[in-house]
């Protein structure tokens, strides 16, 4: 049961961060640095790949990327300087193959046991299983708005 549960996580996670991959490369340079939607637009996506860490990592894990401080990528600090697309698309790389890793080393005993950062975070035991769940929802709910971003500014959604 825990390999198809991984095995249906992969599938599901790669399909919506495809998506959000899909938003950097189709968005428009004028929306790029905008702020839509109530962040910065590429500030969204990259919280969207950057946050990833807050779910796989135990506390004082070594974070897979630093292109910005946790304050950008948590969305508390707004950055203006809008790093390129490709820089966004790098961190989503590196964002992936941590993801799949993780997944790749877990067993049934670590699936079930206390992740400590969405534990501390929500104030509730959450298991790293659904740590994956709440994932999967996070990158949905950054499609969705992504979408409704676009679809405001006349662009074809992504859904």
């Amino acid at each position: 049961m825990y390999d198809l549960f991984l095995q249906s996580f992969k599938v599901n996670f790669d399909n919506i961060y495809r998506k959000l991959e899909n938003a950097v490369a189709i968005c428009p340079e004028e929306l790029w640095a905008k702020k839509a939607g109530g962040f910065i637009f590429w500030q969204q996506l990259y919280h969207a790949f950057a946050i990833i860490d807050f779910f796989i990592l135990a506390p004082g894990g070594q974070a897979h990327q630093a292109l910005f401080d946790a304050d950008v990528y948590r969305l508390l600090r707004e950055e203006r300087h809008a790093p390129d697309k490709a820089k966004i698309l790098e961190v989503a790389t590196v964002m992936k193959a941590a993801v799949h890793a993780y997944c790749d080393a877990m067993t049934p005993e670590k699936l079930a046991a206390r992740n400590e950062n969405r534990s501390q975070r929500f104030g509730r035991e959450i298991s790293n299983g659904e740590a994956l769940m709440l994932l999967i929802g996070h990158g949905m709910y950054h499609i969705g708005a992504c979408d409704a971003v676009f679809r405001e500014h006349g662009i074809q959604g992504l859904m």
